[in-house]
Protein backbone atom coordinates (compact mmCIF):
# COMPACT_ATOMS: atom_id res chain seq x y z
CA UNK A 1 0.00 0.00 0.00
CA UNK A 2 2.89 2.32 0.89
CA UNK A 3 4.29 1.95 -2.67
CA UNK A 4 1.06 2.42 -4.28
CA UNK A 5 0.31 5.64 -2.41
CA UNK A 6 3.97 6.99 -3.13
CA UNK A 7 3.71 5.90 -6.54
CA UNK A 8 0.12 8.36 -7.23
CA UNK A 9 3.19 10.89 -6.81
CA UNK A 10 2.07 14.44 -9.53
CA UNK A 11 4.73 16.09 -11.13
CA UNK A 12 2.83 19.17 -10.31
CA UNK A 13 3.86 18.62 -6.41
CA UNK A 14 6.92 20.31 -5.25
CA UNK A 15 10.82 19.04 -5.58
CA UNK A 16 11.23 18.35 -1.84
CA UNK A 17 7.64 16.93 -1.42
CA UNK A 18 8.25 14.37 -4.30
CA UNK A 19 11.56 13.71 -3.12
CA UNK A 20 10.47 12.87 0.17
CA UNK A 21 7.87 10.20 -1.17
CA UNK A 22 10.50 8.73 -3.08
CA UNK A 23 12.20 7.78 -0.14
CA UNK A 24 9.96 5.09 -0.11
CA UNK A 25 12.03 2.73 -1.88
CA UNK A 26 14.48 2.86 1.20
CA UNK A 27 12.00 1.04 3.52
CA UNK A 28 13.91 -1.80 5.50
CA UNK A 29 15.54 -3.70 2.67
CA UNK A 30 12.48 -4.66 1.40
CA UNK A 31 14.03 -5.11 -2.72
CA UNK A 32 16.87 -7.08 -0.90
CA UNK A 33 14.04 -9.37 0.68
CA UNK A 34 11.93 -9.84 -2.31
CA UNK A 35 15.03 -10.50 -4.37
CA UNK A 36 16.22 -13.64 -1.79
CA UNK A 37 12.43 -15.31 -1.53
CA UNK A 38 12.19 -14.96 -5.43
CA UNK A 39 15.69 -16.91 -5.48
CA UNK A 40 14.42 -19.22 -2.68
CA UNK A 41 11.20 -19.93 -4.57
CA UNK A 42 13.31 -21.04 -7.70
CA UNK A 43 15.49 -22.93 -6.03
CA UNK A 44 12.95 -24.89 -4.37
CA UNK A 45 11.05 -25.25 -7.89
CA UNK A 46 14.02 -26.51 -9.21
CA UNK A 47 14.55 -29.02 -6.90
CA UNK A 48 10.89 -30.45 -6.81
CA UNK A 49 11.21 -30.58 -10.38
CA UNK A 50 14.73 -32.56 -10.68
CA UNK A 51 12.92 -34.90 -8.15
CA UNK A 52 9.72 -35.34 -9.76
CA UNK A 53 12.03 -35.96 -13.57
CA UNK A 54 14.07 -38.57 -11.36
CA UNK A 55 10.88 -40.19 -10.23
CA UNK A 56 8.52 -39.66 -12.87
CA UNK A 57 10.16 -38.36 -16.35
CA UNK A 58 7.01 -37.84 -18.27
CA UNK A 59 5.82 -35.91 -15.12
CA UNK A 60 8.01 -32.72 -16.44
CA UNK A 61 9.70 -32.02 -19.88
CA UNK A 62 13.45 -32.34 -19.64
CA UNK A 63 14.05 -28.53 -21.01
CA UNK A 64 12.15 -27.09 -17.95
CA UNK A 65 14.39 -29.04 -15.80
CA UNK A 66 17.56 -27.56 -17.91
CA UNK A 67 16.58 -23.91 -18.09
CA UNK A 68 15.57 -24.11 -14.03
CA UNK A 69 18.77 -25.77 -13.60
CA UNK A 70 20.79 -23.07 -15.26
CA UNK A 71 18.71 -19.95 -14.01
CA UNK A 72 19.51 -21.41 -10.56
CA UNK A 73 23.17 -21.58 -11.43
CA UNK A 74 23.27 -17.78 -12.69
CA UNK A 75 21.08 -16.83 -9.27
CA UNK A 76 23.18 -18.31 -7.29
CA UNK A 77 26.07 -16.72 -8.79
CA UNK A 78 24.38 -13.10 -8.70
CA UNK A 79 23.61 -13.81 -4.92
CA UNK A 80 26.95 -14.77 -4.31
CA UNK A 81 28.75 -12.19 -6.27
CA UNK A 82 26.71 -9.48 -4.35
CA UNK A 83 27.74 -11.01 -0.74
CA UNK A 84 30.75 -11.21 -1.52
CA UNK A 85 31.58 -7.90 -3.36
CA UNK A 86 29.78 -6.11 -0.25
CA UNK A 87 32.59 -5.71 1.72
CA UNK A 88 34.74 -4.64 -1.14
CA UNK A 89 32.29 -1.42 -1.31
CA UNK A 90 33.61 0.13 1.72
CA UNK A 91 36.90 0.47 0.85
Amino acid sequence: MIFAAAGHGSHQWPLRLRWVVSKVNHIGGVHVGAALAGSAWLVAFTAVAVVARCRQPPAVDFPTVALAVILVTIVIVVVLGALLARPLRGR
